[in-house]
């Protein structure tokens, strides 16, 4: 009876040192996964983004085969800044590469192309709201605000008009494609809301991927394609494109804290 007992208070000890230890590791991740409501974060990053370009053809012609290529490289950075609770305001920077690139595939050896680009340089003000459980898990945060662009030429420094002369080696039918833009807006600006996800390296530095749709209100870029051909029957109405300020954005990158030690 007695070698009973002593068994059941040595199993009873072990499993109450066991279970309080389980509950100091719990409070050990729950504590290190604490954000305080203040912490101020500067945030490195670079990705892809994915500008918005509608070109719209009465002919039908540019369809077949179009390759289109407005992608670009992004490096950004934004300040991040607690204010209460889960929300925060950001203000960041990014360099976007902007334009019209535009292929039409003709064949296995031969290509018609057109490009004119320039550089936006762009600023973001807004906020968000970290998504956190009880147990200071981050699930993910929501960012919402406004961007505002300004690019680094001017129309009379954009190519204003180009041709090229190719034989489609599909058909054998000779044609000539030419380009023009007819307006440009040197400021661009828009809302944007997007989402991101953290992965904590250690107390002040992250690893985050960001996601951000942004809601071009204007058509930075517009312009022709003039179709001729003494042997393709095309319309008299051109093809139109236009480029505008929004698109997807998706970037990786480092947040590193700010004097969060001094936070109380």
């Amino acid at each position: 009876m007695i070698k009973l007992f002593l068994i059941v208070v040595i199993y009873i000890t072990a499993s109450t040192v066991a279970y309080a230890q389980e509950g100091d590791v719990k409070l050990s991740k729950k504590e290190k996964r604490y954000i305080h409501p203040k912490s101020r974060y500067l945030c490195f990053s670079s990705g892809w983004g994915f500008t918005s370009t509608i070109i719209k053809d009465p002919n039908d012609f540019l369809d077949q085969g179009i390759i289109q290529g407005n992608n670009s490289f992004v490096p950004s950075f934004t300040y991040e800044h607690g204010i209460s609770n889960s929300f925060f305001i950001e203000v960041g920077y990014a360099r976007i590469d902007q334009g019209i690139r535009y292929t039409r595939s003709v064949g296995e050896l031969s290509s018609s192309s057109y490009s004119s680009s320039y550089q936006n340089h762009d600023i973001q003000i807004g906020g968000g709201y970290r998504i956190i459980n009880q147990n200071n898990l981050n699930f993910f945060n929501v960012h919402t605000g406004f961007f505002i662009g300004f690019a680094n030429k001017k129309i009379s420094e954009l190519q204003q008009i180009y041709g090229f002369n190719e034989t489609d080696s599909y058909t054998g039918l000779k044609y000539e494609i030419n380009v023009n833009i007819n307006s440009f807006k040197s400021v661009a600006f828009g809302p944007y809301l997007g989402i991101s996800k953290e992965l904590r390296l250690s107390k002040d530095v992250r690893l985050f991927a960001k996601y951000i749709y942004r809601f071009g209100l204007i058509p930075i870029l517009k312009g022709e394609f003039h179709l001729t051909s003494d042997e393709i029957d095309f319309l008299q109405e051109p093809a139109t494109f236009k480029v505008t300020s929004g698109g997807a954005f998706v970037t990786f990158g480092l947040k590193i804290g700010l004097f969060n030690n001094k936070l109380n």
